[in-house]
């Protein structure tokens, strides 16, 4: 039978993007791709989480994908 895992932790609840740089840190990260849609960046929300990343690592941002779902 065909599995699949993925050791991911998922941090989430209020300001959870504030732990951002500890957890790129700790993964010693110093380049980070972040990948979003175009809605969530007019929204804000990937200018805070570069902010964030771009305290510790650099960041690439790359836009060009389609929103999920593509239809409202």
């Amino acid at each position: 039978m065909p599995t699949f895992s993925y050791p991911n932790r998922i941090v989430f609840g209020p300001d959870a993007i504030s732990q951002l740089p500890e957890l790129l840190r700790e993964l010693s990260a110093s380049r980070v791709l972040l990948i979003s849609d175009k809605g969530l960046v007019d929204a804000g929300l990937v200018d805070r989480a570069q902010k964030q990343i771009d305290t510790v690592a650099e960041t690439v941002l790359f836009t060009d994908v389609e929103p999920n779902p593509t239809e409202a």
